[in-house]
């Protein structure tokens, strides 16, 4: 096992030598692993400590990926697991999902039906330990390795919760987990059907297929909402699979290039039962990524539903799983994808030398055409075809709030001052009060856009001599617009109220009695429901209509 590592690139590289067409590229390539190969033996025969030579070669690995994107990544055995869970769709563990909050690993979902739920963990709970493991700064990628065991071994946790003075320990007996890849279906409207996709695995198109047929068959949908937002991928044959429940058989979904444009395979629908007519929207934002822009990319393409939400990710990266030895594996990205349309949708470009990676974003004007002539962008991720910020429905008080951590971690006080919520709970004018007084121990501060305006008109007079007279009206302007300021609390209680209400109930509830509870009040769905009930939706799709264009 101390060569394992050592053994991995040395195939790898031989895997390289192979195929490497040029004479000179292929010298290169055998120079350079004499180099380090006589580097690794000195080092580990001479250099004045002891040196682990798997730690050495891990480091070696580290170097020689860190100029390449990031999704190119050398994974050991137990990393290696996480390709197992993709591919079967379950995985030991707890049932909780975890993300970095305040630099703090916290627990964004609690599945229902698992250990964590069933033992009274909660969203919005920090992870102190697990086990003998302080783990509280740590990424959220680095959860698994505390987690994963054998089915019916304990698992010792203790959680800070805002509000609790004492760490709470919760010991957990681990289960195997079945992935869900749909946390809800049912219906946006009387007759609008909704599903709710957050990863593509193994089993996604298999699912979205039955929650479909039984919307048709149960509500007789007229129409149909793909929420993707905040899917970040996964495999590129699930979202092939779905994109073939809506396209008719023969089209092209997307079409995968290696380097220098070779090893070119254009993947097409080979379903026969599809539904191409039901109108469709699909939700996305920056956090949908990979094989939800593969979908999104290839239902706008063909014009065969309306984009909706906020620009994707932008990833347009196919990464491929290596074989090495002793159980490692190499994920390396081997080739771009372009959607139907052939435009390559990624968004960044990595590039450096000696440890120096930059990563930029690529310019490009080059235009392409969907199949009723609208025009989309490459390099831009996708831009949705009817673009819905915040700022379009909520106020500059709310919308600024909401980007904070601190409705979340409001919410974690007042949910933990409750073993149950009661039914009847609702935020009212007091509660309203002590979240004011909670942002101004956070020192969270706010001043309407007018005002800053003009603060910064009195900074640009001071600084640039303006007269007297200016400088004069200035102050009589910001004294009379300091008079007639409003309490944003007040102005915006409703939207706050909504907001707050969310988070506390999301401590308690189930996801899929979240996701529902969350419909009525999601402005992406409501406008969604309005374009698929109207002739805006066709409107929309027909030529000469431009992607990107916003809502009005």
């Amino acid at each position: 096992m101390k060569l394992s590592i050592f053994a991995a690139v040395f195939f790898a590289l031989l895997n390289v030598s192979a195929v490497a067409k040029d004479d000179d590229y292929y010298l290169k390539t055998n120079k350079s692993f004499d180099i380090y190969g006589a580097i690794f033996r000195e080092l580990n025969k001479n250099y004045v400590l002891e040196i682990d030579p798997e730690a050495l070669m891990a480091n070696g690995i580290d170097g020689m990926l860190s100029n390449l994107d990031p999704y190119t990544v050398f994974m050991d055995p137990s990393e290696s697991e996480d390709i197992d869970i993709i591919a079967s769709g379950s995985y030991v563990g707890l049932g909780i999902s975890v993300g970095n909050r305040d630099s703090m690993l916290t627990v964004t979902g609690v599945y229902d039906g698992y250990p964590a739920r069933e033992s009274g963990i909660r969203i919005g709970d920090r992870i102190y330990k697990i086990d003998n493991n302080v783990i509280l700064f740590e990424k959220s990628d680095n959860i698994r390795k505390y987690t994963k065991g054998a089915p019916g071994t304990r698992v010792d946790l203790w959680l800070i919760r805002d509000g609790r003075a004492d760490t709470l320990k919760y010991t957990i007996t681990r289960r195997e987990i079945e992935i869900k890849n749909i946390s809800y279906y049912g219906l946006a409207a009387s007759d609008i059907g909704y599903i709710k996709l957050d990863r593509f695995s193994r089993f996604s198109a298999n699912e979205v297929k039955l929650a479909l047929n039984e919307l048709k068959n149960k509500y007789s949908i007229q129409g149909l909402i793909i929420d993707i937002r905040n899917n970040p991928g996964g495999l590129l044959d699930a979202a092939i699979g779905i994109s073939e429940l809506f396209l008719p058989e023969g089209s092209e979904i997307v079409t995968t290039r290696g380097r220098n444009g070779s090893d070119e395979i254009i993947y097409k629908s080979r379903s026969s039962v599809h539904d191409t007519t039901l109108p469709i929207a699909v939700l996305i934002n920056e956090n949908s990524a990979s094989a939800s822009e593969v979908l999104a990319g290839a239902i706008q393409d063909h014009d065969r539903g309306l984009i909706l939400g906020r620009r994707s990710f932008g990833k347009g990266l196919v990464q491929s799983i290596i074989e090495l030895p002793h159980k490692s594996n190499l994920k390396m990205t081997t080739a771009r994808y372009y959607t139907p349309s052939g435009r390559c949708i990624q968004r960044l470009e990595y590039t450096g030398k000696n440890g120096d990676k930059q990563v930029r974003e690529i310019i490009s004007d080059s235009v392409f055409y969907t199949k009723n002539g609208r025009k989309v962008y490459e390099s831009k991720g996708i831009m949705p075809d009817s673009v819905i910020e915040p700022a379009d429905f909520y106020s500059d008080f709310t919308v600024k709030l909401a980007r904070t951590t601190h409705i979340f971690n409001f919410a974690n006080r007042v949910a933990a001052q409750y073993d149950t919520l009661p039914e009847t709970f609702a935020v009212d004018k007091r509660l309203l009060a002590k979240f004011k007084e909670y942002l101004t121990l956070k020192k969270f501060i706010w001043e309407p856009p007018i005002i800053e305006t003009a603060n910064r008109l009195k900074a640009i007079a001071d600084s640039t001599g303006a007269t007297r007279e200016a400088v004069r009206l200035i102050g009589r302007l910001e004294k009379a617009l300091a008079k007639d300021k409003k309490d944003p609390f007040e102005l915006n209680f409703d939207e706050l109220k909504k907001l707050l209400e969310f988070e506390i109930k999301s401590r308690f509830m189930a996801e899929p009695d979240l996701v529902k509870y969350s419909i009525a009040n999601d402005i992406n769905i409501r406008t969604s429901v309005n374009l698929l009930k109207t002739d805006k939706y066709k409107n929309l799709l027909t030529t000469g209509s431009n992607a990107g264009s916003r809502m009005n």
